[in-house]
C-alpha cells in the first residue's frame, strides 16, 4: 500500500482524480491523525484516551492536588486567579514535552518542569486519565514492532527539513527498518517556461532573497493578483466566476463563502464551523449560569430559546412570554405557567415537578454560594438527556443537518463529563459564583464542527495551501491576507531549559524552524499549480483592516513591477442590470379600508386604549383590533420603564401585605426593605440585576426607599386612608362604551371622599406639571369620571400624580405637608367629557372604514381639528419641536405601516 502523508492532509486535500482516471487503488492519503490511526491499527496498539475536555478536567484535578501540597509553587498567584485556565495551559506544555521525548523522571532542570513532572506522577498515582494524542505517538515511536510489508511505501508530501524533529526521527527509523520512504519535494518550477507563474515559482524556490526577471505585463493569465476593498466583494467575484471546473480554491474559513454561494443559488462547497459556539452546546454554559447570583435574565431567556431542550417548547414559550411581558420571574404569571404545565403535561405530575426542579435551577434565596450537590444533579441530568438524544437521533438519522446536531450533543456530553470530574474532585460543599463562572468559561470552549456537506457540481475548496496530494491545473487563493507565522510549540521553555533538555536527548523544534515550516506551507500552493494561479487580496473584512500576507510581502520584494499583474475591484462576471428605484411610501393622512363595519367594540376600554384611539387611530387598530402585540426581548432594555414597573409592584405589595395600614407599611419599610425590594426586582425588573446595572440598582433602591417614605408621610399628614392599590373600577359611558380604570392607589379622606394617586417614574421634572397646568391631565380626569360613574353619588375630592423617582406629589388640589407641588390649571374645561366625545368620533370613523394617520402633518388642516370646536373634542397632541404639526407616537411598534421607515 502507498501511504501519502502530509501534516496538512487531515482536512480536505486535492487529488487529481481525472489524472488518476478516478482510481485510487491500494493508496491512502492521511494527515497526522489519519497516519496515527493507521499505524495503531496495523500494530494493534490501544491507548485509552478521554476527550480533550475530560482530559483537561482530570489534569486540573492533578494540578490542584500538587498546588495545594506545594504552597509556594511557581504557579501560586496565577492559580489563585484562574485555576482551570492555568491547568489547561500546563497540559498543553506537557503534551508538547511528551512529543519531544520528555519523561516525568527528568528532574532538576527547572522548578517549572519539576512541577509538571509532579503533576504527571500524581495523575498516575490517582489513576487520572490525562493521556492524549502525544502519548499515542510516543507509544508508536518507542515500539520495537515493525508492522509494514515489503510492498508498503510511505510518500511524504512535505519537505523533511520542515517537519517537526520527532517526525523526522520516526520516519528515518522506519526507513532504517526497511520501509520505503520517499519525499515528494517541490524543488523546481512546473509551469510553462517563460510564464509569470514559472518566474514566481523560481523566485519562491530561491534560497536567497533578491529580484529575478521582471514580470510580463501582458501575461495576466498564468499568474494574477486581484485586490478588493472588502472581503465580501471578493467572495462575490469568486461566486460569479462561471468557468471553475477543475479549479482548486483555497480558503481557510469556508463558512462565509458558502453563505455567499447560497445567496447566489450556487451549490455549496461544504464548510465547517471554526471556533464556533453553535446553539445546542450553549445549553451547558447557559444552564450552569442560572446558578450564579444575581440572575442574568438574558442568560435565562437564551437558555429557554434553545431549539433542543429538556423542557418542552410549549412551557418555555409561556415562560419567555412571562419574562418579556412582566420583566422578571417568580411573579403570579410565572407561577401560573408552571402550575399549568404541571397539571396538563405529558408525564405524571411528580415527573413534571422534578423536571422543572432540575432544568429550571432558579433559587430565590439571597445566599450567594452555590451548593455543589445541586450543581452535580443538574449536570448529570443534562448529560443523561444529551446522551439519550444522541441515541434516539442516531436511530432515526433522516433529516437536515443531523450530523451537526449529533456533534453538538456529543460535545455537550463531553462538557458535562468534564465538569463532573471537577465537581467530584471538590471537598467543599459550596462554591462561590465567581468560581463557578471561571469554571464555566474554562470548560466551555469554542470548537470546530462539521457544517454543510459539499453539494454536487460545487467548487472544490481546501483549507491549507499545502493540502495538495497532486498538482493542479488552476488554483484560486481566496484569502491571501494576514497569515503571519507564529512559533508556538515549546515557546514556554527558556534558553537554559532548552539546553538542559537537549542534553537529555529531547528532540526540540526550534522557533526558527517552526517559522520556516509555516512560511513554506503558505508558498506550497503556488509550487503545485501548473497553469493558472489567482491570488485574491482583501483590504478589509467586517470593518477590520487586514494585514499583508507574507507571500505578498516576499513577492513585492522580489518583483518590483508586481503591480503590473494586479487588478483592483474587478467587476463580477455574468449579466448585470439596473434595479429601478422604489421610493418608500409617504405618511398618509387617512387609510381608507373601503369597507364599513369591520371593527367590533372591545369588552372594555381603558384610559390607554382611549388615548391611543384619539391620538393615533392606526396604532389602536393594529394593537387592539388586529392584535399585533407580539413583544420582543429588546423591550426589556428600557431601564426607566422597568424601574417604574418595579416601583409600582413594590408599593402595591407593600400595601397589600400590610393590610393597607399605614403603621404596618412604615414598619415593613424599616425592617424589611431590602428583601422586599429584591423580590420586586426579581419579579418585574430582572434586567436591573445585570452587572452593568449594579450602580443603577443601588441608586434606584435608595431613590425608591426615600420616595415611599415621602408617600407615606403625605398620606399620614393629610389623614388619608388607603382603600387599595391597583383598584379596578368599571362603568358604561353613555350607555354604550364599557370602560375600566385600574387605579394605582385609591384613598379616602376624613370626609369619606375618594382620592386618586397615579404613580409615575419619569426622567422629566416638569412633564406632569405641564399636563395639569394646561388642563391635559386626561388620565386623572378619566379615572375620576369612571370612579364617579361606577359608584353613583361618590365624590372624587382630588386626583394627583405621585412622582416615584423624586418622591413628589403633583396636584391641583391643596394637600398638607412636605414634597407637594401644587399646580393651578389654566382652564377648567371638562376634558373627560371631551375625551368621551373624541372616542365616539374616532369610533364612528372606524365604522366608516376610515383610519386617520397624519403624523407630522399640519394640525389645522386635519378634519379632526376642524370638527373639534363644534363637537367639543379633546385636542390632538402637537409635535415637540413644531407645535403646528401633529405628533407621532414615539413608542409605536408600527412605524413601517405608517410610512415612517427612513
Amino acid at each position: 500500500m502507498k501511504i501519502h502523508y502530509s501534516p496538512y492532509f487531515d482536512g480536505d486535500h486535492y487529488i487529481d482524480f481525472q489524472l488518476r482516471k478516478n482510481l485510487l487503488i491500494d493508496e491512502l492519503v492521511v494527515g497526522n491523525s489519519g497516519l496515527l490511526s493507521e499505524l495503531e491499527l496495523r500494530g494493534g496498539f490501544s491507548c485509552e484516551c478521554l476527550s480533550g475536555i475530560e482530559r483537561q478536567a482530570n489534569y486540573y484535578n492533578a494540578v490542584k492536588l500538587v498546588a495545594e501540597a506545594q504552597k509556594d509553587c511557581f504557579i501560586k498567584k496565577s492559580f489563585q486567579i484562574d485555576e482551570y485556565g492555568v491547568a489547561s495551559e500546563l497540559m498543553r506544555w506537557r503534551d508538547e514535552l511528551i512529543l519531544a521525548g520528555w519523561k516525568a523522571a527528568i528532574k532538576g532542570v527547572s522548578e517549572k518542569l519539576d512541577f509538571i513532572a509532579d503533576v504527571e506522577n500524581i495523575a498516575f498515582k490517582e489513576s487520572l486519565g490525562i493521556k492524549g494524542e502525544s502519548d499515542r505517538w510516543i507509544s508508536l515511536m518507542e515500539s520495537e514492532t515493525f508492522f509494514f510489508t515489503k510492498d508498503d511505501e510511505l510518500i511524504i508530501h512535505f519537505p523533511e527539513e520542515h517537519l517537526p524533529p520527532y517526525m523526522i526521527a520516526y520516519f528515518r527509523r522506519l526507513a532504517s527498518l526497511g520501509l520505503k520512504c520517499s519525499y515528494m519535494d517541490s524543488d523546481k518550477s512546473i509551469a510553462a517556461p517563460g510564464t509569470n507563474l514559472e518566474k514566481i515559482q523560481r523566485a519562491i524556490l530561491m534560497k536567497k532573497e533578491g529580484a529575478i526577471d521582471q514580470l510580463d505585463p501582458l501575461d495576466k493569465k498564468s499568474f494574477r493578483i486581484l485586490r478588493f476593498d472588502w472581503r465580501t466583494s471578493a467572495l462575490e467575484w469568486v461566486v460569479t466566476k462561471n468557468n471553475f471546473e477543475g479549479t482548486v480554491f483555497i480558503n481557510s474559513d469556508n463558512r462565509s463563502f458558502d453563505n455567499v454561494q447560497m445567496l447566489f443559488a450556487n451549490p455549496l462547497s461544504g464548510s465547517s464551523l471554526s471556533n464556533a459556539n453553535p446553539e445546542i452546546v450553549q445549553i451547558f454554559k447557559l444552564g450552569c449560569s442560572l446558578f450564579v447570583k444575581p440572575l442574568n435574565i438574558y442568560n435565562l431567556l437564551s437558555y429557554l430559546q434553545i431549539s433542543r431542550h429538556p423542557l418542552p417548547y410549549s412551557l418555555r414559550r409561556e415562560l419567555i412570554d412571562v419574562i418579556i411581558s412582566e420583566g422578571g420571574i417568580v411573579n403570579d404569571k410565572w407561577k401560573e405557567a408552571l402550575n399549568e404545565y404541571i397539571k396538563n403535561g405529558d408525564e405524571n405530575e411528580a415527573e413534571r415537578k422534578h423536571r422543572i426542579k432540575i432544568f429550571l435551577p432558579l433559587t430565590y434565596d439571597s445566599e450567594n454560594e452555590i451548593k455543589i450537590p445541586d450543581l452535580q444533579e443538574y449536570v448529570k441530568s443534562l448529560r443523561t438527556w444529551a446522551s439519550q438524544s444522541v441515541i434516539i437521533m442516531s436511530g432515526n438519522a433522516a433529516g437536515k443537518d443531523i450530523e451537526l446536531v449529533l456533534n453538538q450533543l456529543s460535545s455537550l456530553v463531553n462538557f458535562c463529563n468534564a465538569f463532573l470530574i471537577i465537581l467530584n474532585g471538590q471537598t467543599a460543599e459550596k462554591i462561590s459564583s465567581g468560581k463557578l463562572k471561571s469554571w464555566i468559561l474554562s470548560i466551555y470552549k469554542p470548537t470546530n464542527y462539521s457544517g454543510a456537506s459539499p453539494q454536487q457540481k460545487s467548487r472544490f475548496v481546501i483549507e491549507s495551501p499545502a493540502a495538495f496530494a497532486d498538482t493542479a491545473e488552476s488554483v484560486i487563493w481566496m484569502d491571501c491576507f494576514n497569515g503571519t507565522p507564529e512559533a508556538s510549540v515549546l515557546k514556554f521553555l527558556g534558553r537554559a531549559e532548552r539546553e538542559a533538555l537537549l542534553n537529555y536527548g529531547l528532540l526540540l523544534w526550534s522557533e526558527e524552524d517552526q517559522i520556516k515550516s509555516q512560511l513554506f506551507e503558505q508558498k506550497l500552493a503556488i509550487l503545485k499549480c501548473r497553469s493558472e494561479f489567482t491570488i485574491i487580496v482583501s483590504e478589509k473584512d467586517k470593518g477590520e483592516k487586514l494585514n499583508a500576507h507574507p507571500v505578498m510581502i516576499q513577492l513585492a520584494a522580489q518583483f518590483k513591477n508586481l503591480n503590473c499583474i494586479e487588478s483592483v475591484n474587478t467587476l463580477p462576471e455574468g449579466a448585470s442590470f439596473e434595479i429601478p428605484r422604489c421610493d418608500l411610501p409617504e405618511i398618509p393622512v387617512m387609510v381608507d379600508m373601503e369597507q364599513k363595519g369591520l371593527f367590533k367594540p372591545r369588552l372594555t376600554e381603558s384610559y390607554s386604549s382611549i388615548s391611543l384611539l384619539i391620538q393615533t387611530p392606526l396604532d389602536y387598530v393594529l394593537n387592539y383590533q388586529a392584535c399585533l402585540t407580539g413583544q420582543s426581548v429588546i423591550e426589556m432594555s428600557d431601564e426607566k420603564r422597568t424601574m417604574g414597573n418595579v416601583a409600582h409592584l413594590f408599593v402595591e405589595t407593600l400595601a397589600n401585605d400590610s393590610g393597607n395600614e399605614l403603621p404596618n407599611m412604615k414598619q415593613a419599610i424599616k425592617q424589611d426593605f431590602q428583601n422586599r425590594f429584591g423580590k420586586a426586582v426579581l419579579q418585574k425588573g430582572a434586567i436591573l440585576l445585570l452587572d452593568e446595572n449594579r450602580i443603577l440598582l443601588t441608586r434606584f433602591a435608595y431613590q425608591l426607599k426615600q420616595s415611599v417614605a415621602s408617600l407615606l408621610d403625605i398620606i399620614e399628614s393629610n389623614g388619608l386612608t388607603i382603600i387599595g392599590c391597583e383598584a379596578v373600577k368599571e362603568c358604561v359611558v353613555r350607555n354604550i362604551y364599557p370602560m375600566e380604570a385600574r387605579i394605582d392607589m385609591l384613598l379616602k379622606d376624613k370626609a369619606g371622599n375618594y382620592i386618586i394617586f397615579d404613580m409615575k417614574w419619569t426622567g422629566s421634572k416638569s412633564y406632569f406639571d405641564r399636563l395639569i397646568l394646561e388642563n391635559r391631565a386626561l388620565q386623572l380626569e378619566v379615572y375620576s369620571e369612571i370612579l364617579r360613574l361606577s359608584e353613583p353619588g361618590s365624590i372624587v375630592a382630588a386626583a394627583a400624580y405621585f412622582d416615584l423617582s423624586r418622591g413628589i406629589l403633583i396636584t391641583s388640589h391643596h394637600f398638607q405637608g412636605m414634597n407637594i407641588r401644587e399646580v393651578t390649571p389654566k382652564s377648567n374645561m371638562n376634558i373627560a367629557e371631551q375625551a368621551f366625545n373624541s372616542f365616539s368620533y374616532r369610533w364612528a370613523q372606524l365604522q366608516d372604514g376610515k383610519i386617520e394617520v397624519a403624523d407630522g402633518m399640519e394640525l389645522e388642516q386635519l378634519q379632526y381639528t376642524i370638527d373639534s370646536n363644534q363637537l367639543n373634542l379633546f385636542p390632538l397632541e402637537s409635535d415637540y419641536s413644531n407645535k403646528s404639526l401633529k405628533a407621532a407616537n414615539r413608542f409605536s411598534d408600527f412605524s413601517t405601516f405608517k410610512g415612517g421607515l427612513k
